[in-house]
């Protein structure tokens, strides 16, 4: 699930030029605080974007510096101070900014921008254009493991059961999950009947029987009711019957909530990030109840999690910060510090792997999947490689499940061709569903 917290529409990627008037992020009043607890991101980004509009360039940038410096490697901010240093005439630091964006191996169409109008015709920057462009060259092997002859559903994950070979696979804009028999049988499992908002994350307990899966009333589902604004919940269903077992609801009297996402251990306890009022919560099998799990200042906008191979940390994916590992006994929370030349924002489906982590990357440009590589003890992310990228069948790839040493994934949801109003645009605008597989 996308990112909560900026754009124009619910849901924001980062994508093309990101100018400074269009930058404010809704945090945290406290996240990302300096030890003497007197500023923020947050803080150092209304003090950039006012200086911005009074035309101080100067207090802008040392402010966005300031932000830069507490979210390391954040292309958006990256991007603004090599707008600001291009406006100071400072043009070996503009330079600089935007090498180190394509050494993130992103892409910005800064030849479009007429903010960097003054430093078009120079030799570096040119160099740079070749560089972003490099950064657009397909990468990866995928292969088609199947489409869904459906259009409109605006898909979000897909998950398996082992033991019947059945894939399912959510809908936002449609509340309902499909399945996809072992002999290629399409039938809808669940619907808008059993009390389903927009279906995101889901994960298959294949030793209890049981489909999980999050749902929220988000603006791009059908049918949706002013009321539901801001509910959501957990849903467990019987794998066998189909029907629906019990739904865990977060109410939204006092506060929004988006669960976009979920895992499970092998206790069989469900935990599930909420987006909107970042948090993670919990379903224990013996309390059967869905309870607050965790809250931290550091959280923006949680969205994959997955546990290690120990069962005792939860690593974690904040579309605005980066990754979390938490240690689910005593609920410490530790940030992943990133590689010098690589992001880690804009991370949506996240997934263990023989001590890596896999994850989808939707929140930069290009959208990507990357394997992490983690140090023994959780606190950092030696290497990123990159998977796939650049493919031509992606239209905002989301959420996917591994199957013994194959990734497969949502490569084409299709996210923009619903609006807030849950309008869809007609069906010829639709690509049947996608899912691919990479071979891990």
């Amino acid at each position: 699930m996308r990112s909560l917290l900026t754009g124009h529409s619910l849901f924001h990627r980062i994508a093309g030029i990101v100018f400074i008037l269009g930058l404010a992020i809704s945090l945290p009043a406290n996240l990302y605080a300096q030890d003497d607890q007197t500023k923020t991101v947050s803080d150092y980004q209304k003090q950039a974007i006012a200086a911005y509009q009074a035309k101080d360039f100067a207090t802008s940038l040392e402010n966005f510096k300031k932000a830069a410096a507490l979210v390391p490697n954040y292309p958006r901010f990256i991007l603004n101070i090599a707008v600001l240093q291009t406006a100071l005439g400072n043009y070996a630091e503009a330079f600089k900014a935007l090498q180190q964006l394509a050494d993130l191996g992103l892409f910005f169409a800064v030849d479009q921008s007429e903010e960097f109008a003054s430093i078009r015709n120079r030799d570096e920057f040119k160099a740079l254009l070749k560089k972003f462009a490099a950064n657009k060259t397909p990468i990866g092997k995928s292969q088609i493991a199947f489409t869904l002859d459906a259009k409109a559903l605006l898909t979000e994950s897909v998950a398996y059961d082992s033991v019947t070979q059945t894939f399912f696979v959510s809908s936002v804009h449609q509340r309902k999950i499909v399945s996809l028999d072992k002999h290629g049988a399409t039938k809808t499992f669940a619907d808008e009947r059993a009390g389903l908002w927009s279906v995101l994350g889901m994960k298959v307990d294949a030793k209890r029987r049981h489909l999980w899966a999050t749902s929220s009333a988000l603006p791009q589902m059908q049918n949706r009711k002013k009321e539901e604004e801001g509910l959501s919940g957990v849903f467990k269903f019987d794998l066998q019957t189909g029907r629906l077992i019990k739904k865990y609801l977060l109410p939204n009297t006092s506060a929004h909530h988006a669960l976009g996402d979920l895992t499970l251990n092998a206790r069989g306890e469900v935990f599930a990030t909420d987006s909107l009022t970042p948090a993670v919560y919990r379903i224990q099998p013996q309390s059967e109840a869905l309870e607050l799990f965790l809250e931290n200042p550091m959280f923006a906008s949680p969205q994959g999690l997955c546990f290690a191979a120990d069962d005792k940390h939860v690593l974690m994916a904040d579309y605005a910060r980066g990754l979390f590992a938490i240690d689910v006994n005593s609920k410490r929370v530790v940030y992943l510090q990133p590689p010098a030349t690589a992001t880690l924002h804009g991370i949506d489906g996240l997934y263990f792997y023989r001590g890596d982590l896999i994850a989808t990357q939707n929140g930069v440009n290009p959208n990507r999947l990357v394997r992490l590589s983690l140090s023994s003890d959780f606190k950092q992310v030696k290497a990123v490689a990159v998977l796939e990228a650049n493919n031509p069948l992606f239209d905002e790839p989301t959420l996917g499940v591994i199957i013994k040493d194959d990734f497969y994934f949502i490569a084409n949801s299709q996210w923009r061709k619903v609006d807030d109003n849950g309008t869809a645009a007609p069906a010829e605008k639709w690509q049947n569903p996608l899912i691919l597989r990479v071979k891990l």
